[in-house]
């Protein structure tokens, strides 16, 4: 399983990823945006001073973390800083429990930059025990050039999605229900791919299906909680790093009609 991690190297990390949309943000524009002195996160990230356990929950806020980013984000904090032997030691198990049920969410710069759909593939590809993993390989099996997937490796190894092996019931995500045209992009390419699919492969090898019914529209919140718990359920029963083949499941929950009594 992979360690938990250090609240730092998560710091870092969305430092490195906003760097990476803009090769002039500074470490002193991060401390500003998390509200801290530039000398203050400075010692922090040289492991020279710490934060709090409230500081650590306002800039998981600034940072727009989930709830469960931020309860994770905290946990690591007091596992490290808080101020009994007893609270650090409570807060090291809770996070290693977080660590097993975590799941990787990437911030809207991070989303930008991988928004193709074989950054994601080649993730996948790389968590098999039994597939070569080598980038020609990668570009034979997922039928892209070769420099696409040489250029595609750099980036995720420098937003640092790989450099530890990925927990098998780990899944990245993006922040859910937030206006991007980004993830648009990349919803539209992982159709596109099914639509070749639907032409091209035999049917015992892929599965179609639609389902029209009514249903009230103020329960699409809970529709969508359904959709997202039994997907992570789907990968949890059929993920395995020692399979060879990769696949992707779409599900597109969309309203056929406007207008009517639930508008």
């Amino acid at each position: 399983m992979k360690k938990v991690e250090c609240y730092r190297a998560i710091l870092k990390q969305e430092f490195l990823a906003r760097k990476s949309v803009n090769a002039r943000y500074t470490q002193a524009a991060f401390a500003r945006d998390l509200c801290l002195a530039p000398p203050k996160l400075s010692q922090i990230l040289s492991q020279k001073c710490g934060l709090s356990g409230k500081r650590a929950a306002q800039v998981a806020d600034l940072l727009g973390f989930s709830q469960e980013e931020r309860d994770y984000f905290v946990t690591l904090v007091n596992s490290q800083h808080g101020r009994s032997r007893k609270e650090r030691e409570a807060a090291s198990e809770k996070a290693k429990y977080l660590a097993r049920q975590k799941q990787v969410t990437l911030s809207r710069d991070q989303f930008h930059l991988l928004k193709d759909w074989h950054h994601f593939a080649i993730l996948n590809l790389l968590k098999s025990k039994i597939a070569n993993q080598d980038a020609r390989s990668l570009s034979q099996r997922l039928q892209i050039p070769l420099p696409e997937v040489k250029k595609s490796l750099e980036l995720l190894e420098r937003l640092g999605l790989f450099n530890e092996p990925q927990d098998d019931n780990q899944l990245i995500k993006t922040t859910q229900d937030v206006p991007s045209r980004a993830i648009r992009h990349h919803h539209e390419q992982v159709i596109t791919k099914a639509l070749k699919s639907l032409h091209k492969d035999p049917v015992k090898s892929r599965e179609f299906q639609s389902l029209m019914f009514l249903a009230d529209s103020s329960r699409m919140p809970a529709m969508k909680k359904i959709l997202r718990e039994q997907s992570f359920q789907f990968l949890n029963s059929f993920e395995s790093d020692q399979a060879r083949d990769l696949y992707s499941l779409s599900i597109q929950l969309v309203p056929l009609t406007t207008g009517g009594d639930s508008q």
